[in-house]
């Protein structure tokens, strides 16, 4: 299936919702994931990736705080 193309502006906050669920996501599924007799990602990579987005989302809050709307990063 061919998703529809998106035409809209994606502003700051769409990008820290989008950050906020995908962080909750795996926070979830990477617990089950790497757990087991043979866990589909190491709890080290878990860890770390879960790590790297908890960071960008600091930036782009931090980007929020300061400007209070949408600013350009390009």
């Amino acid at each position: 299936m061919k998703l529809p193309t998106y035409n809209k502006p994606v502003l700051l906050s769409d990008k820290i919702q989008e950050l906020r669920r995908e962080l909750a996501m795996r926070e979830r599924v990477y617990a089950d994931w790497a757990s087991g007799p043979s866990p589909k990602l190491k709890p080290t990579t878990a860890s770390e990736r879960i790590a790297i987005l908890k960071e960008i989302l600091k930036d782009y809050e931090a980007i929020m705080a300061k400007t209070g709307t949408q600013s350009k990063l390009f």
